[in-house]
């Protein structure tokens, strides 16, 4: 039927050259991807962030900070306060550090 590849394009029509070439065109970008982009292959990979540990605070601290958010809870009679932060930190209510 076709000798050649050259045969089979010399037959198109210009409908048919014109679908050819819109996908070439609506492809190109992905095909170069494909082939050049293999170096950066872990670009769908999720970035994970760079934890930051503050040194500086220590477990002392916190619970020295917590003793005084729940001592002045109470003395301002903020009652319904003081009771969640029993909840949350039940742990910490009878913590008396000096």
């Amino acid at each position: 039927m076709f000798n050649t590849v050259l045969d089979l394009f010399k037959g198109f029509s210009i409908l048919q050259w014109g679908i050819l070439i819109g996908g070439i065109v609506l492809l190109w970008p992905d095909v170069l991807n494909f082939f050049i982009d293999k170096k950066d292959s872990n670009v769908d990979e999720p970035v994970k962030p760079e934890t930051v540990v503050d040194q500086s605070i220590n477990l002392t601290k916190i619970v020295s900070q917590w003793e005084v958010l729940y001592d002045n809870c109470r003395k301002n009679g903020l009652e319904d306060a003081a009771n969640k932060l029993k909840e949350v930190f039940p742990m910490l209510v009878n913590t008396k550090i000096k």
